[in-house]
């Protein structure tokens, strides 16, 4: 699976941009406040799935592709396309 099914921009829910860059299934998450850039690898476990190690946030969180286009993570919070 390459990782293009997650990158580019992102909002969060509070309002803040975020960019997912990477080749393949490696990936990096970057901030736009300039928090990261963080690591991560996607997969595909019946859906798009992405695993980043938030550095600063751990345990690392993982996060599911919804059919909608949303991003919805581990710990609640959700991501939509910028």
């Amino acid at each position: 699976m390459s990782a293009n099914t997650f990158a580019g921009q992102w909002i969060d829910g509070n309002n803040t941009k975020i960019t997912i860059t990477g080749a393949w299934d490696v990936v990096s998450v970057q901030y736009s406040g300039g928090r990261g850039p963080f690591q991560g690898y996607s997969s595909n476990l019946g859906a798009p799935v992405l695993t980043v190690n938030f550095t600063d946030d751990q345990p690392p969180k993982t996060g599911v592709l919804a059919t909608d286009g949303k991003l919805l993570w581990s710990n609640n919070t959700v991501w939509h396309r910028g």
